[in-house]
């Protein structure tokens, strides 16, 4: 998402950088040259900050699902085993 709100602000600029170009004015094509440099650095960190929040999530769901799969197992083998007869 945030990708998309950098691309769509770049996109925004660029009429100031064309305008600036068209009529030869260094005041609009300013605004665009920071801009384009502040929002590279700005979808840097949001993809990194984005790749460590999927990681993170990843590691939670995997181990509430190991979890899961564990009482899940420990309950089958214990119904199997009172299915038997067989002591606990």
């Amino acid at each position: 998402m945030s990708t998309l709100g950098t691309h769509i602000t770049l996109i925004a600029l660029s009429s100031f950088l064309l305008i600036g170009v068209q009529q030869e004015r260094c005041g609009l094509v300013t605004p665009w040259v920071v801009a384009n440099i502040a929002f590279m650095a700005l979808e840097a960190v949001c993809c990194m900050y984005a790749n460590v929040l999927r990681d993170h999530v990843n590691k939670v769901v995997h181990r509430t699902r190991d979890t899961l799969k564990a009482a899940f197992t420990l309950k089958r083998n214990v119904a199997g085993g009172m299915a038997r007869g067989m002591p606990l």
